[in-house]
């Protein structure tokens, strides 16, 4: 069991799985995304406010298996906009998504947790990809990205 990536290694994507997705025009700073840390605890920051489409990518570090368990931690602060709207944030490993949310904006802060049981191994250096996109000056961090294999 442990982290299945590294939030220091995240670089702009090469694949977009979401092309329906982005806003034209796409303006993303490279500002807007950064590796936080917060109580000891590493995570991935997205300041929406700077960032309204982001796809970023990364080599997993470790394998996982089929029956590992995926486990995911996601949190936003409130989410601020005055006309109604949907964020959206998933993560894909190698093709395969793995965690897909949608949260309504307007909304609370709020950490969304998150488990997947694989159905494939994925192999260590698998290509994994994280999208997010948001309408409104918010902040996400991406906090947890972990395999935990069957008892």
């Amino acid at each position: 069991p442990g982290p299945l990536l590294d939030h220091a290694d995240w670089e702009p994507a090469t694949l977009h799985p979401w092309p329906e997705h982005a806003p034209d025009p796409i303006d993303c700073s490279a500002l807007s995304w950064s590796r936080e840390t917060t109580g000891g605890e590493a995570s991935l920051e997205v300041n929406t406010d700077d960032c309204n489409y982001l796809e970023l990518q990364q080599p997993t570090i470790a394998e996982a298996r089929i029956g590992d368990e995926l486990q995911f931690r996601l949190w936003h602060f409130d989410l601020v906009q005055f006309d109604p709207a949907t964020a959206h944030a998933a993560l894909q490993i190698d093709g395969l998504t793995v965690f897909d949310v949608e949260v309504a904006i307007p909304g609370d802060a709020e950490m969304i947790l998150a488990e997947h049981t694989l159905q494939q191994d994925l192999p260590e250096g698998s290509i994994a990809l994280f999208h997010l996109h948001n309408h409104g000056a918010n902040t996400w961090n991406l906090v947890e990205v972990s395999v935990n294999p069957p008892e």
